[in-house]
């Protein structure tokens, strides 16, 4: 199907988008909450670019945090601002919807353009993507610097508004530049997924199985042994886990420790009177920092909540398949019996537990 006819699609019927389509389309969204925290970037550090599993979870991952509301006239608004957002229609939304700059401001700064703290453009990383992926990119070095020189000359922006200005006035009309850069359109996501194979995480493909692909392709009883919450006897495990660690964003690009991000899979599925116990277990963790990620998960093993863990973690693999899981309409309810059905169903095809 081409673009031009999914673009139709998504223009049609509201309660009718698909995920699938917006994933290809690569929607720009956001905002709701005000205690919602854009994740701040050091400004000393050496851009790195992102590949187009990281860039589509920072689009899916602001949409989810500032889009809520299960009532029918908030869940008219939320399909509202999904349609919009995914047009990069944000003028419309503006004036009726002061969630849309929130959201500019929300995505920016987790493609790492911009530093909430700081209240600037990190305009090195336009750079950092245009030279790990040019050679699928329909566009130029001169475009690209000219792009970021506009943004520059601008700091002091503190506040949701002030940074939608500058983003309508210096990348809204190139908005296409930024899609193709940050793999946000569906030829340059696709061209680049191809290209990089099993080293990426493929549409469709959960974190736990390009992990278990990755280092355990050819070990079905270790993996399998794995999946039983058990930690095998293995010189790859800590690799695995770690993986799997980083695909779910408990450790966050500086590779610290995101205790909120973990505590945020045991609220989807109900469980919200665990933080502290569970912050107060990892920080009290004895970590290896050569195995971090084993040291962690082995005292969440240990732990008094470990069989509401498997109930987050098992919802979390389900949902890790589809970055936009979260964005159905209507809202996803969560049914514990209907996610452990899809959790047995991948057991009793790769093992036997």
């Amino acid at each position: 199907m081409s673009p031009v006819m999914m673009m139709q699609m998504l223009m049609g019927s509201v309660s009718g988008i698909s995920l699938q389509l917006l994933c290809w389309l690569c929607i720009v969204g956001v905002a709701t909450v005000s205690s919602v925290r854009p994740p701040a970037v050091s400004k000393e550090s050496t851009p790195v670019a992102l590949d187009p599993d990281q860039t589509s979870f920072a689009f899916t991952r602001s949409i989810e945090l500032y889009t809520s509301g299960n009532e029918s006239s908030d869940g008219i608004v939320r399909a509202e601002r999904i349609r919009n957002w995914s047009r990069w229609h944000f003028e419309e939304s503006v004036g009726s919807d002061s969630q849309t700059s929130c959201f500019v401001r929300e995505l920016l700064s987790r493609l790492e353009l911009f530093d909430v703290g700081g209240g600037y453009f990190r305009v090195g990383q336009f750079m950092a993507q245009y030279k790990q992926y040019k050679q699928f990119l329909d566009c130029s070095e001169q475009e690209v610097n000219d792009l970021a020189d506009k943004l520059e000359r601008h700091s002091g922006l503190h506040d949701c508004d002030a940074i939608f200005r500058v983003f309508k006035e210096s990348i809204l009309e190139p908005a296409e530049l930024l899609r193709k850069l940050f793999l946000l359109d569906p030829e340059s996501a696709s061209t680049v997924r191809s290209y990089m194979g099993s080293a990426i995480r493929q549409l469709n493909e959960s974190v736990f199985e390009y992990c278990e692909n990755k280092f355990y392709n050819d070990k079905r009883d270790i993996w399998c042994a794995a999946r039983n919450y058990s930690i095998p006897e293995d010189k790859d495990f800590h690799r695995h886990i770690e993986c799997i660690f980083n695909g779910l964003h408990y450790f966050n690009r500086r590779g610290d420790l995101d205790v909120d991000e973990i505590c945020r899979d045991f609220h989807q599925v109900g469980i919200t009177d665990l933080d502290n116990e569970v912050s107060e277990v990892l920080r009290s963790c004895d970590v290896n920092p050569e195995t971090k990620a084993l040291s962690y998960y082995r005292c969440i093993l240990e732990s008094d909540f470990l069989d509401k863990f498997k109930e987050a973690l098992d919802y979390r693999e389900i949902r890790s398949a589809d970055h936009f899981y979260a964005l159905k309409v209507p809202m996803p309810v969560y049914d514990r019996n209907q996610i452990q059905s899809q959790i047995n169903s991948v057991n009793r095809e790769c093992c036997s537990i």
